[in-house]
């Protein structure tokens, strides 16, 4: 599960990929992975969690009506919207919201048992805009504009390190507050791509 780290000012949703490699492995490796629901939760700061979305494995795509995940590097995509979250003031902002994202599923028949995997996210939902991008009061056109010069896609996908879709990181990197990625593919990996 991945989402950006910094929601920008004036932005009211929370763009979130969820991924699974390998997702359909045949025996002899432990798999496939057999999808049986995701849910979002918002982790309160009592403890308690406020479910924010929950999906079944009919309701996701490339995943069989039994489960199955249809394809190899497995990618979804949703948005939160922030007047969702709980104990948020949303017109100070300026808070961290702490997410966990829960997969429940099997890997039959070797391990027919339900399994359920966390991961926990932090979003800082940010107060201000980034500074620099406009000169408060002026009408010049901007002079400073943010990127990462280091990024890897889906395209680049291999023993070591796997990236997230293209698309999926220029929506992670406007919801940063970012303008430009520099797209840093290992070039072994290109011939034998997932354009998923």
């Amino acid at each position: 599960a991945d989402a950006p780290w910094r929601l920008e000012a004036g932005l009211d949703t929370i763009p979130l990929l969820f991924l699974i490699r390998e997702a359909n492995l045949q025996p002899p490796a432990i798999g496939p992975w057999r999808m049986q629901g995701l849910q979002i939760e918002q982790v309160l700061p009592d403890g308690n969690w406020h479910t924010l979305r929950r999906f079944t494995a009919s309701e996701l795509p490339d995943v069989a009506p039994d489960g199955t995940i249809q394809t190899d590097f497995w990618a979804f995509r949703t948005r939160i919207p922030v007047a969702q979250l709980a104990n948020v003031d949303l017109e100070r902002r300026g808070e961290t919201v702490n997410l966990c994202i829960v997969f429940e599923g099997e890997f039959p028949p070797d391990v027919p048992s339900i399994h359920t995997v966390y991961r926990h996210l932090e979003i800082d939902l940010a107060r201000e805009p980034l500074p620099l991008r406009q000169i408060a009061g002026s009408s010049e056109p901007r002079c400073w504009f943010y990127g990462d010069t280091h990024y890897h896609s889906a395209f680049t996908n291999d023993i070591w390190e796997f990236g997230n879709p293209v698309r999926d990181a220029r929506d992670a990197g406007m919801a940063i507050g970012l303008d430009w990625l520099v797209i840093t593919d290992h070039s072994c990996d290109l011939d034998e791509r997932d354009d998923g």
